[in-house]
């Protein structure tokens, strides 16, 4: 999430930044969007990935070991 919210507080200055490129010419229009689509398609799948990780849970923590059962025999 760090990573994440690092890259996220730089995005306004680069956008910024491709647009006044866009503005001098020294960018086509195409390739911005080329970029602006390339940069949302990243920042969907590291969220997707995020939200899909497995968490670990602590059901069952207790109950290893060799005499699980509460009836012995």
């Amino acid at each position: 999430i760090l990573i994440f919210a690092g890259i996220a507080a730089g995005l306004p200055n680069a956008i910024g930044g491709l647009f006044e490129l866009v503005r001098t010419n020294s960018m086509s229009i195409i390739s911005a969007l080329l970029v602006i689509v390339l940069v949302a398609a990243v920042t969907y799948l590291v969220v997707f990935i995020e939200r899909g990780q497995l968490k670990k849970s602590t059901y069952g923590i207790g109950q290893s070991g060799r005499n699980t059962r509460k009836d012995k025999d």
